[in-house]
């Protein structure tokens, strides 16, 4: 019985200096991180940082939590932000964001507030701390301009895992559900009212490849560069309207992709005004794209839905022949 209790004791003793050393390990880690992050331009600011959660976390809340980025324009703030890592699972942690938060982007002071948001990311047990897999989640989030609109989302979810296409690759998952749009902008982009308030749901599911992999060092200096994007899923829906997107890109070094995506439009014809209005086709190409999609549309069982290809070559989109103008720069900032 005395061995019993001598062996419960020693491992009592040895598990309390366990935790003390990672609960000061994480404390002095998020002092050191919030200090290097100005060698590097940064504006950081806390009010407290504090580790608690014993025996079984590691729980850090910093208080009066300030970053901002002047050269890149932005700026975060929130009165606490919380981050725990199980003390037996080092190399998993979740973090917590508070209800209300501030975000300035480009001058325009945005409040952030939401019933949930918090994330989890899981990290190789090594130096490096690769990434494994993450996740995001976000309910009843809203996002208020000092501009005058509001922006809502009823649900979001945001996921990454490794995909077996590649070395570095990870897939990618993406899900919206009820985005209400300003009223200004959906006056815009549909100003005879005929489409719902919000968005049904925009969706993603694609294989991701980078150059290097997404780990410590990547973080911390130069972001990774895509190379490669298969797009397995890509889904919106509003209303009546409905696209789907599938197919592959190769991103070279200056981030231009090249490949096809093969896009299926339901009232496609609603679609092109749409686009023509948000300013992603110019008005002045929509009668020659009109008449290039009819045929296709008179040949369909469905003369509403289309499928057509988006072609990325050279710098530029193509609709068949028809250059829509330059294609986007898929690089991460």
């Amino acid at each position: 019985m005395r061995t019993i209790l001598t062996i419960t004791i020693l491992a009592a003793l040895a598990w309390t200096g366990y935790w003390y050393v990672g609960a000061q390990a994480m404390q002095e880690g998020t002092n050191r991180w919030l200090a290097d992050q100005q060698k590097f331009g940064w504006h950081t600011k806390s009010q407290k940082v504090e580790t608690g959660g014993f025996p079984y976390r590691f729980d850090t809340k910093v208080t009066g939590l300030e970053l901002a980025d002047p050269s890149a324009g932005w700026s975060w703030s929130a009165p606490e932000f919380q981050f725990l890592a199980l003390s037996y699972q080092p190399t998993h942690f979740i973090a917590f964001w508070p209800d209300q938060q501030k975000l300035t982007i480009a001058g325009q002071d945005l409040s952030v507030t939401s019933t949930q948001m918090r994330a989890s990311a899981v990290f190789k047990p090594d130096p490096t701390f690769e990434l494994q897999r993450s996740n995001i989640v976000m309910d009843d989030l809203s996002l208020t301009s000092d501009r005058g609109w509001t922006l809502r989302l009823s649900n979001g979810l945001f996921a990454t895992r490794p995909a077996e296409t590649g070395e570095n690759a990870h897939e990618i998952g993406l899900n919206l559900s009820a985005i209400t749009l300003p009223e200004a902008w959906r006056n815009a982009l549909d100003p005879a009212g005929n489409l719902p308030p919000a968005l049904d749901r925009v969706a993603l599911d694609a294989d991701v490849e980078f150059d290097t992999p997404l780990n410590r060092q990547t973080v911390q200096g130069t972001l990774p560069r895509i190379t490669q994007i298969s797009l397995k899923s890509a889904q919106a829906r509003w209303g009546k309207l409905g696209l789907t997107a599938t197919g592959d890109v190769t991103v070279d070094f200056n981030g231009h992709p090249t490949g096809q995506f093969m896009i299926t439009a339901r009232n496609w014809r609603q679609i092109l005004d749409l686009a023509v209005a948000g300013g992603v086709v110019p008005a002045d190409l929509e009668p020659a794209i009109a008449r290039a999609l009819q045929p296709v549309a008179d040949r369909s069982d469905q003369p509403d839905t289309i499928s057509i290809p988006i072609r990325f070559s050279d710098g530029v989109a193509r609709l068949g022949i028809i250059p829509l103008g330059p294609a986007p720069r898929l690089i991460l900032r």
